[in-house]
């Protein structure tokens, strides 16, 4: 969403339009603090959006009504391993947001859509016998 903010005063130039986030937006952080190469506190801060709106969108979750630290460095390295330029050290850049946000949407398509994960298996039928009692 774009907007111009106020300007600052009556002399100098108009300021320039600038991205807002939408109101409605909301995003938490997972922040933890790590002691002795070990993680001693996990805590969840939140970026946009209001606490309690934060809260419903945990609750109206299909998989897990908290922000775990697992899921989401599991999220990140899979999105590391499809997508060359989120990785580090790497020769492959991206100029325009655009060639960095087509192969991320493109890695969670593959994802979710052409992996098999273990946790959407589904229990096939038996094999049908195509000769006698003995093939299958």
């Amino acid at each position: 969403m774009w907007g111009t903010p106020p300007r600052q005063g009556t002399r100098g130039r108009w300021p320039k339009p600038r991205r807002y986030p939408p109101p409605d937006l909301c995003d938490a952080v997972v922040v933890q603090a790590r002691a002795h190469r070990g993680v001693v506190q996990v805590t969840i801060r939140r970026v946009y959006g209001i606490t309690v709106q934060v809260e419903a969108a945990l609750r109206a979750a299909p998989v897990s009504r908290l922000i775990k630290p697992s899921g989401v460095e599991r999220n990140h390295l899979t999105l590391h391993q499809h997508t060359r330029r989120m990785g580090c050290q790497v020769h492959a850049c991206s100029k325009e947001p655009d060639g960095l946000e087509h192969p991320r949407t493109l890695a969670f398509a593959y994802d979710h859509f052409g992996v098999p994960h273990r946790g959407r298996r589904q229990r096939l039928a038996g094999p049908l016998p195509t000769t006698g009692d003995k093939g299958s």
